[in-house]
């Protein structure tokens, strides 16, 4: 698609940096957050810091009108269904991150109850036919979650100009078409964009990041909206708040990701406080050639996520990029070059992100390839979550900037290097 439809893509990639720089403001990296703690964050981002979010923010919501309208001229099956949908519906605001479970078919009166009694009404079972649990809501099969559901229930409550967007692209109050959930989805985008404004409008950087936090036993319950439909979760916390057993339904009915004492705070007993941030080998790299290196040569500590290598090397006259490798080689081996390896040898930021040889993909339909690029793979030893980094592959991290080092020093200005 990059290479037949390259605007379409480029508006998508600035939608997704628009994403990442605030999720990395304020949860301090794009993807899987680390800055949230129990009662709060462990820093907050000031004003200045968040203005260029909120400049790139502006030109996001421009690009999501411009997605709705290109969405809405796709071509549809004219396909109807009669659901019961179930969302979050929130008394102020478009709910996503709260609110009350609503239920009802769009036009009639709702029905609804608290998140703790969730249990009470959604009830999962096993059948001998299929490995995936199904879910009945009071008794009955059949409700539907999602953008279908969420617009349903919520509508009257997005943002205005999300609201014209959603007529502009022919959305009535409820859309029964499950093709046109895209529809729904790119006007939910508009929604976002709106709001995050609005928020960094009315943003003033508060005392302190976070409250304090007693440990004690008790039982939680939350919901919240993720793209695909509601997600519930229930915690029970011991004697010394530690969690003891997890119960989570993610939005597909399909299956359930965590269930009765499989949470792995509960294996590990781990503080909810707690936070682990053993640098990687590639991280390790950068650090040691930072403040080492020529005017002309830039640092860079990337989550791996390919729109936003795509977004460093443009323009550079050499980028060299160095990431963690496992392909069964003794850990602390540093390929060089690496066009041997197999693909799934590159480790991803996580499930939500692709990887480098996507990067690389991107970059050469796009048309955004550095002038050169040199790419390093340092086989990781251990990539549990937390784990510190083994001997050889701390030695590799230190032999690989060692090397670079060098050649960056001696090499005659050219560009900008990254």
């Amino acid at each position: 698609m990059a290479a037949d439809s390259r605007d379409l893509v480029e508006r998508g990639l600035e939608l997704k940096k628009a994403g990442n720089e605030l999720i990395t403001a304020i949860g301090g990296r794009p993807i899987h957050p680390v800055n949230v703690r129990v009662g709060g964050f462990y820093r907050v981002p000031s004003r200045r810091e968040l203005a260029p979010a909120a400049e790139r923010l502006r030109r996001a919501r421009d690009h999501a009108l411009a997605t709705v309208a290109w969405v809405a001229g796709f071509d549809f099956p004219d396909v109807e269904h009669d659901y019961r949908f179930l969302a979050l519906r929130h008394p102020g605001e478009y709910g996503i991150l709260s609110g009350t479970v609503v239920t009802g078919d769009g036009h009639g009166p709702v029905s609804g109850f608290e998140v703790a009694r969730w249990p009470d009404h959604v009830t999962e079972e096993q059948v001998p036919h299929s490995t995936a649990l199904h879910a009945r809501l009071d008794g009955e099969t059949g409700y539907l979650t999602g953008p279908l559901a969420r617009y349903a229930l919520n509508s009257a409550r997005l943002s205005p100009l999300a609201r014209e967007a959603a007529a502009a692209a022919g959305l009535g109050p409820v859309c029964r078409n499950p093709y046109r959930g895209i529809v729904v989805r790119a006007v939910e985008i508009v929604h976002a964009c709106d709001e995050a404004l609005r928020l960094l409008g009315g943003y003033a950087e508060p005392e302190r990041p976070c409250v304090p936090v007693e440990p004690r036993p008790g039982v939680g319950h939350g919901a919240s909206e993720a793209p695909r439909g509601t997600l519930y979760h229930r915690y029970r916390l011991d004697e010394g708040g530690l969690v003891a057993e997890a119960d989570i339904v993610p939005p597909p009915r399909r299956t359930r990701r965590a269930s009765r004492r499989t949470c792995a705070t509960c294996w590990r007993r781990a503080s909810p406080c707690r936070r682990t941030n053993w640098p990687s080998c590639a991280r390790r790299v950068a650090r040691l050639l930072r403040g080492t290196l020529p005017p002309s040569v830039a640092v860079v500590e990337s989550s791996g996520d390919p729109a936003a290598l795509v977004e460093v090397w443009s323009g550079a006259a050499l980028a060299i990029v160095v990431d963690a490798v496992s392909s069964g080689a003794p850990p602390g081996t540093v390929h060089r070059p690496v066009r041997s390896l197999p693909r799934a040898a590159w480790r991803c930021a996580g499930s939500h992100s692709l990887g480098l040889a996507d990067a690389v993909e991107l970059g050469l339909a796009l048309g955004r390839l550095p002038g050169e690029l040199v790419v390093a793979g340092i086989e990781g030893g251990d990539f549990t979550p937390g784990a510190p980094m083994t001997r050889p592959v701390l030695a590799a991290a230190r032999r690989t900037a060692d090397e670079l080092r060098e050649r960056l020093s001696r090499e005659r200005p050219g560009g900008p290097r990254t």
